[in-house]
């Protein structure tokens, strides 16, 4: 029989193992798949809370329904009907800063009343379509771009919440071109976010009146998802497919072998193909 090993249970580590494990079934090939997780518990950056009659989302809060392979997912899961669409009468987007929650502004007179963002960095935030676009088209990650093109404090109390809550990562570390492509296009196209959309809003009440289908003009389009129960209700749904013979958690892989022999092993009888620490 052949092995697969899956180092990570993440959701995509989770997404991985389920797809090697069903997809050998459908064929008629017998596969053991492993996954390994150096944490005691799975799901990664995806940690739904519940605590006092609210539910808190550790790391994302949901998914895009405009790409359907997430939906693919959940129905090929049985867990559709668990589905639950944000609502458009309650898309108020608070970011705590300051010992206080701030309403993340929707529009140009909210955003000068709001104190999220202090008057110097409002000024700086308005200087934007001034700064030069980035020479030579080379990536850069998300804390530089945010910084160049709109200050420190907008990176702080503006970029560093959204990514948290779309990707749960870190703005120094992420690439801008891999998570955010649309907005390197932008600038790339305009020279200016704000130009950009100024043109793109013009656009877009043209194309309404013609009855032309819009999309988001800056982002990726879609309405925002999660499940009743949270998010994490996707992770473990994964995991219990998967089964516990199929998940070694509290380990981490140091080494994975292909053949002979190796220090080490894991669970009963450990294997000689791995070794985890």
């Amino acid at each position: 029989m052949k092995k697969a090993i899956v180092a990570g249970g993440g959701i995509s580590g989770l997404a991985t193992a389920y797809l090697l494990k069903t997809r050998a079934a459908q064929e008629g090939f017998e596969l053991d798949v492993t996954l390994v997780e150096r944490e005691e518990r799975l799901g990664g950056k995806i940690r739904s809370i519940k605590e006092e009659g609210y539910l808190c989302e550790w790391g994302p809060n949901g998914f895009l329904d405009s790409k359907p392979q997430t939906l693919d997912l959940c129905r090929e899961l049985g867990a559709s009907d668990l589905l639950l669409r944000s609502n458009d009468n309650a898309r108020k987007r608070f970011i705590y800063t300051g010992g206080a929650l701030n309403r993340l502004p929707e529009n140009g007179p909210m955003f000068l009343k709001s104190g999220l963002i202090s008057w110097p960095g409002k000024l700086r935030l308005a200087m934007e379509p001034f700064i030069p676009k980035k020479a030579g088209g080379e990536d850069e990650t998300l804390a530089a771009f945010g910084r160049r093109r709109l200050g420190d404090e907008a990176l702080r109390k503006l970029i560093a919440p959204m990514v948290s809550g779309i990707f749960a990562g870190n703005p120094e570390t992420m690439s801008l071109r891999s998570c955010f492509p649309r907005i390197a296009e932008l600038e790339d196209e305009y020279g200016s976010l704000v130009r950009a959309m100024i043109r793109l809003a013009k656009k877009k009440k043209q194309d309404i009146a013609q009855g032309k289908a819009v999309a988001s003009a800056a982002g990726p389009g879609g309405v925002l998802t999660s499940f009743r129960d949270g998010i994490q209700a996707l992770t473990d749904i994964l995991a219990g497919r998967l089964g516990p013979d199929a998940i070694v958690s509290g380990q981490e892989v140091l080494e994975v072998s292909r053949g002979g022999s190796s220090p080490g092993g894991y669970g009963p009888g450990a294997s000689t193909w791995m070794r985890i620490w």
